[in-house]
């Protein structure tokens, strides 16, 4: 049953959005419209609404405009995202997971003649069970992003902050509640896949307190500053605290603070050619000043494999990234409107990290070859590896046959080095803010280990704006 659901799945997706796409698709990048003109690359505000624009129920009887003339923009999702191991792992089965979302973001503008101020909130409601944990035994990655973290609660809060922008956009600030990789270390490429390794923000950054995204918070404030329309520098501070909120994420009281997240990001954001063709050049760092535990050596200095005692505590892990996309050809409006390609590097402290590398390339395109611009496609390749002190602690524990350490979310079924995903999809938009998307990943060596067949999963993203 399990295997025939998740083939039956891809093919119910395939059986729409194949047919569909031979239609032709009318919006804003059709091809007899001009293309972009060649300006100067301007960088917008930090906030963007994750929720889109298009909505299945329209304008909602008018009330959508009405709420919006007076500053109040609400905005509700519904996302599911089912995959199936079809071979390989530990089982053949299928898992759904979904989450329902809103987003409340008020413009103070409109509401107390506050020019530049807003606040932003999202809530949302995660449900189902993982694929990875259930059938692959991945403790490292998950096929589907969007499992894990929300709590299993009727309504865990993602972020409430408060944020304000210069005329010009050249200084913005915000503070309050809210993920830190946010804003550090994303790009909206990322999650049009569904695997976890790179939707949010690219591993191991959220894996460790220090780069926390979606949907876990911390208190904290950031600034960014453009000292030219086409370069940025962003640095932030942000509150280290046990449990970040609780499964929840609404117990915000002052907590006893392990430390101090300190990311700093610098940017380029240039504009090539008559078609403006927009790339995004960025490198940044994370200080985390907390304590973690060394992962091969205790407190005296022996392994800690043998001596059955933690690690020794080490002031500190910093985290360091280099993030590029680059549009190719133009297709239509916007900067993502086209073929781009990405890459990108992360790197952790070996001794104190169990993920330490990620290194990740990949295209993304819309459909407009086949009359449906609105539609994307892409391919992403990610290669990630476990830190050289765990793998030398597993090697030690392997040959006097002790239990292995995992490095991940559950135990490790061998000796754990490195990591490969390859990802494939198509999102075809199918209705007014409806869009579904087949979804086919081969994860090679999961939880990074040998022990573990290479796992071919198929999927199925689906994908509801209000």
């Amino acid at each position: 049953m399990h295997q025939n659901a998740a083939a039956m799945a891809f093919a119910v997706a395939l059986a729409i959005a194949v047919p569909a796409a031979q239609a032709q698709q009318p919006g804003p990048a059709a091809a007899d419209q001009p293309q972009a003109a060649a300006v100067t690359a301007t960088i917008p505000a930090l906030f963007g609404p994750p929720l889109g624009d298009d909505h299945l129920f329209g304008d909602w009887g008018g009330a959508r405009t009405w709420l919006q003339d007076r500053g109040i923009d609400l905005r509700m999702n519904y996302l599911t995202e089912s995959a199936g191991n079809v071979t390989g792992g530990k089982a053949k089965g299928f898992d759904y997971s979904g989450q329902v979302a809103l987003e409340i973001d008020l413009d103070f503008a409109k509401i107390a003649n506050l020019p530049g101020f807003a606040v932003h909130s999202m809530i949302v409601q995660g449900n189902g069970r993982s694929t990875s944990q259930d059938y692959i035994k991945d403790d490292l990655d998950a096929v589907q992003e969007i499992y894990g973290g929300r709590g299993n609660v009727i309504a865990h809060l993602v972020y409430m902050y408060g944020e304000w922008a210069s005329a010009n956009n050249r200084v913005d600030v915000a503070a309050g509640w809210i993920p830190v990789g946010t804003y550090f270390a994303s790009s909206p490429l990322y999650c049009d896949f569904m695997n976890v390794i790179i939707c949010g923000n690219p591993h191991p950054l959220p894996v460790y307190n220090g780069e926390l995204d979606w949907p876990t918070g911390t208190w904290g404030a950031q600034i960014r500053f453009l000292p030219t329309p086409q370069t940025y520098v962003m640095a932030g501070a942000f509150e280290m605290a046990p449990d970040f909120g609780g499964a929840s994420g609404w117990d915000l009281s002052p907590k006893t603070a392990t430390g101090v997240s300190i990311p700093v990001e610098v940017g380029w954001v240039p504009s090539f050619g008559r078609d403006g063709l927009v790339g995004h050049y960025k490198f940044g760092f994370d200080v985390d000043t907390s304590d973690y535990p060394d992962q091969y050596v205790d407190q005296n200095g022996n392994p800690i494999a043998l001596s059955g005692l933690p690690g020794v505590e080490r002031r500190g892990r910093n985290m360091y990234y280099v993030m590029i996309d680059q549009m190719l050809a133009r297709s239509g409006q916007g900067d993502t409107a086209g073929l781009v390609a990405f890459a990108g590097w992360v790197h952790a402290d070996q001794n104190v990290s169990p993920l330490s590398t990620h290194f990740f390339a990949g295209v993304v395109d819309t459909a407009e070859a086949i009359g449906r611009p609105q539609d994307t496609f892409g391919f992403n390749w990610n290669w990630f590896a476990v830190s050289s002190a765990l793998t030398r602690t597993q090697e030690l524990e392997s040959e006097f046959g002790l239990p292995l350490t995992g490095g991940g979310l559950g135990p490790a079924y061998g000796i754990q080095t490195h990591e490969q995903t390859l990802e494939l999809m198509y999102t075809a938009q199918v209705y007014r803010g409806v869009s579904v998307m087949p979804d086919l990943q081969y994860i090679i060596h999961p939880g990074a280990t040998p022990g573990i067949h290479n796992a071919l999963a198929l999927g199925l993203r689906t994908n509801v704006q209000f």
